[in-house]
């Protein structure tokens, strides 16, 4: 408690509305575990009901009342750490002692009724938290069967592997369909301890990403109910992209001295007008942005995005930015970005940032925007052309031109 109040090499007691209100909700699902798995806001006010009824019905009896204040006095301490089923072990004898008072004053009443009721109560109690024991430790020996399988079948496939060897795995699952923990943290470590390899580099996620460098000590597995695929298909693919990496064709050329207006100016930018065959702006701050018009390209076919442009400012070096929007995502994502130096010296130059080469695009996904953050400074800007780059996309059948 002098932790939780006071701090002492602690953070101390913060409470604000929202950490209450998790708290309160966290205790009262772990409160009616095993009955109910998800307790609804509208059912949340309604056990807080019943138990203050509970209280008034047995305001007389000092165990109970102990039994239900014992709950949340212990469970204060996790106000600061948030609630968990750990955490609840100490509360819940509150609960028990709360739970066999009230079975007892039904087994122990001198009304036949009552006793029936009580015997009944009791058998209840016994039946349902003893099924759920049951259930919820054979699904625990389900998700170490499972936490046992993957890296099993992972060292059936590959009983070595190739030194700094990286593995990539989709469809690694975090529960089991009753909520047992199996994966979300750990599964690097399982696969390093089954090859002995502290330095192995294990990654899981929903798509596999779009390497091109390191094929040759790149695997790729794709987990489905237990069973793991190795797709080498996958890694063909990317080795054939990688092979026509320098050949590439344009997708789309924008020429600012004719379509300028396709490209919106989103923050920070001043249109000043035209001049030579380029559009004049002027970055108004640190956060200048432009969006293209809609486009669809593969992942696998994108590569890279030229401006040509001239930039007058302050300070001789600057910096831009692409940001891409891939199918699935809502909006662009600070993390998904190319940056590039850009030179303030008022002089034409050519500037290229190579999407595929990032390592953070995925395979599978469609660029439907690009997002360009022409610099980081207040600077006069005069763009003469945008063009996206694109390669064959050999995932589509469509066999790389450089071989043909």
């Amino acid at each position: 408690m002098r932790l939780v109040f006071f701090g002492h090499g602690y953070q101390g007691l913060s409470i604000s509305p929202e950490k209450i209100t998790y708290w309160l909700d966290g205790n009262l699902s772990n409160l009616v575990l095993p009955l109910v798995d998800v307790i609804s806001p509208e059912s949340k006010w309604l056990l807080i009901l019943g138990i203050l009824l509970v209280c008034l019905v047995f305001r007389t009896k000092r165990t109970v009342l102990f039994g239900i204040v014992w709950i949340p006095l212990m469970a204060v301490a996790t106000l600061t750490s948030g609630p968990s089923g750990r955490s609840f072990y100490l509360p819940s004898v509150g609960l028990a002692i709360a739970m066999g008072d009230v079975c007892a004053e039904g087994i122990y009443a001198r009304n036949r009724a009552l006793r029936s009721a009580g015997l009944v109560a009791v058998a209840a109690v016994i039946c349902v938290y003893g099924v759920d024991l049951y259930t919820r430790n054979q699904d625990m020996y389900r998700a170490g069967q499972i936490t046992e399988a993957i890296p099993r079948q992972v060292q059936q496939l590959h009983s070595v592997l190739p030194k700094g060897a990286r593995l990539v795995f989709i469809g690694v699952p975090e529960y089991t369909s009753r909520g047992t923990l199996v994966y979300i943290t750990g599964f690097f470590n399982a696969l390093q301890i089954a090859y002995r390899d502290p330095m192995l580099s294990v990654s899981k996620g929903e798509k596999f990403p779009l390497w091109l460098d390191a094929l040759d000590r790149t695997l790729y597995f794709q987990v489905d109910h237990r069973k793991v695929i190795e797709r080498t298909d996958l890694i063909e693919v990317l080795q054939e992209r990688a092979r026509c990496e320098s050949y590439s064709v344009p997708f789309q050329e924008w020429n600012f001295a004719k379509i300028a207006s396709d490209w919106e100016r989103w923050n920070q930018l001043s249109d000043v007008g035209s001049r030579d065959g380029a559009v004049l702006m002027r970055a108004e701050g640190n956060d200048p942005i432009m969006a293209s018009p809609p486009i669809n390209v593969p992942s696998l076919a994108i590569g890279e995005i030229q401006v040509t442009m001239n930039v007058r400012a302050a300070q001789p070096s600057l910096q831009g930015e692409w940001y891409w929007l891939a199918s699935g995502q809502d909006d662009f994502s600070p993390g998904l970005k190319v940056s590039f130096p850009v030179l303030a010296d008022g002089e034409w130059h050519t500037y290229r940032a190579n999407l595929a080469q990032s390592g953070m695009l995925l395979i599978g996904d469609d660029i439907t925007w690009i997002r360009f953050d022409p610099v980081n400074a207040p600077a006069e800007i005069a763009i003469r052309s945008i063009t996206i780059y694109t390669h064959c996309d050999s995932s589509q059948r469509e066999r790389c031109i450089c071989y043909r």
